[in-house]
């Protein structure tokens, strides 16, 4: 899944993504680092079980702001955009 900051960084290091299914909660959160002016993308991977159905995405901001998206069993490949905050 690829992370797109709006109200965060554009590349948001520090995202937390809890993904949701059958067979428990999975929790990763983008790091950053590397060496001199790298960059890598803002993707976070889940290893999914054969018999596990995923049904949630619960998405915590470096700003703060949180997200819940639902998904489907054939979403493998999601690009997860920061919805702005309402003030």
């Amino acid at each position: 899944m690829r992370l797109i900051g709006t109200d965060s960084p554009r590349q948001p290091v520090g995202v937390i993504v809890e993904m949701v299914a059958s067979s428990g909660i999975q929790t990763k959160q983008l790091i950053g680092g590397g060496s001199y002016a790298s960059t890598s993308l803002a993707e976070i991977h889940f290893g999914i079980p054969k018999d596990a159905n995923p049904t949630e995405l619960h998405v915590t901001w470096p700003r703060g702001g949180e997200q819940s998206i639902l998904i489907k069993a054939d979403d493998d490949h999601m690009i997860v955009i920061e919805q702005h905050l309402s003030q």
